[in-house]
């Protein structure tokens, strides 16, 4: 009886240790098994929302220049460096035409800005578009502080706004009164350039007091303005 009843109780003892062994063991994880949960739960940059990076951003660069073109050109990466070395290279001039116009009772002028653009070398591998005037050679475009300059290559087009520092200013000037400007239509007012006459300023008339002066190249219209003069 005795026996039986230390038999039953070192039973009973060998089950509570056996349920606390278990317990403990299926609470605890393994070092592995912590490293296995984080490495789950965290994701790179590049696969997280909203910072994934396009694959066209990733084809263009951004950088400052400081050349005849200055400011912060985007450009297709292949050819970045050629065309910041072609921007910082051209040869800029500016014309500037302005006519006073002298009354009784009124005074005023106009001024139109034509710039030349000569660049270094004939790109091949991109294309450059300033101000919707394709720069594959010597190109006269009106004239803005900033000015949309566009690069093309590999089917990647940018467009970035930058300012020009013309190494030379030519400037024609004139004072006319209305009268005389009534007899001018469809006549040279000025001419301008380093070669003679390369640009010139011709008066277009609607009607008395209706003006519209236009620079020409080759017979190509550069820029023009037009002015209305009461009186």
């Amino acid at each position: 009886m005795r026996r039986s009843y230390a038999l039953l109780i070192a039973i009973l003892i060998i089950g509570v240790l056996t349920s606390g062994c278990l317990s403990t063991t299926g609470s605890a994880q393994s070092p592995s098994s912590i490293e296995d949960t984080s490495s789950i739960s965290h994701h790179s940059p590049s696969k997280q929302a909203g910072t994934e990076t396009s694959p066209a951003a990733a084809r263009v660069k951004t950088a400052e220049i400081n050349g005849t073109f200055s400011g912060y050109l985007t450009a297709p990466l292949t050819v970045f460096e050629e065309v910041e070395r072609f921007l910082e290279g051209i040869n800029a001039t500016l014309y500037t035409f302005e006519v006073e116009i002298i009354g009784e009772n009124f005074n005023t002028s106009v001024t139109l800005y034509a710039l030349k653009l000569v660049p270094p070398f004939v790109p091949h591998d991109f294309n450059v578009t300033v101000n919707a005037h394709p720069v594959n050679g010597t190109v006269f475009i009106s004239y803005a502080r900033k000015i949309p300059v566009s690069i093309e290559a590999g089917g990647i087009g940018t467009t970035s706004y930058l300012e020009v520092q013309p190494q030379a200013v030519l400037k024609a000037s004139g004072a006319l009164d209305k009268a005389e400007l009534n007899n001018l239509n469809g006549s040279t007012i000025l001419t301008l350039g380093e070669t003679r006459g390369e640009l010139r300023l011709i008066l277009r008339l609607a009607n008395s007091g209706s003006y519209t002066f236009i620079v020409l190249h080759n017979g190509t219209e550069i820029t023009s303005a037009r002015m209305e003069v009461d009186g």
